[in-house]
C-alpha cells in the first residue's frame, strides 16, 4: 500500500521544489539536471527579458504579478515535465521493487 504512494509523492515534491522529487527517489543525477534546468532556465529567461529587480519584502502575489508571462510559462512547463518525469520514474521504481 505504501509503495503506491511513492510516485505521487515524488511528483508533488518535484512541483514544490525543483529536483526534490527525484532526490526522494534517490536519482541524484536527474535531480541535479532538473534543478539546474529549471533554476538556470528561469534565471536566463529573467535576465533575457530585462525585468527590473523584484522587491524581496513584497507579497507572493506581487512578486508573481511582476514576473512576465514569457518567463513564467516556460518555467511552469519545465516544472510540469519534471513532475511527470518523477511520477514515471517512481512508478518504474515501485514496479521494479515488486518484482
Amino acid at each position: 500500500m505504501r509503495r503506491r504512494l511513492i510516485p505521487p509523492l515524488a511528483a508533488f515534491l518535484a512541483v514544490c521544489f525543483p529536483g526534490l522529487g527525484h532526490l526522494f527517489l534517490r536519482r541524484f543525477g536527474r535531480a541535479l539536471v532538473w534543478h539546474g534546468a529549471i533554476i538556470g532556465g528561469g534565471i536566463a529567461l529573467y535576465t533575457l527579458y530585462d525585468v527590473g529587480p523584484l522587491d524581496p519584502t513584497a507579497s507572493i502575489a506581487e512578486v508573481a504579478a511582476a514576473v512576465p508571462t514569457d518567463v513564467f510559462l516556460p518555467v511552469a512547463l519545465l516544472v510540469t515535465l519534471s513532475a511527470i518525469d518523477a511520477l514515471l520514474v517512481g512508478k518504474a521504481t515501485v514496479a521494479e521493487a515488486e518484482r
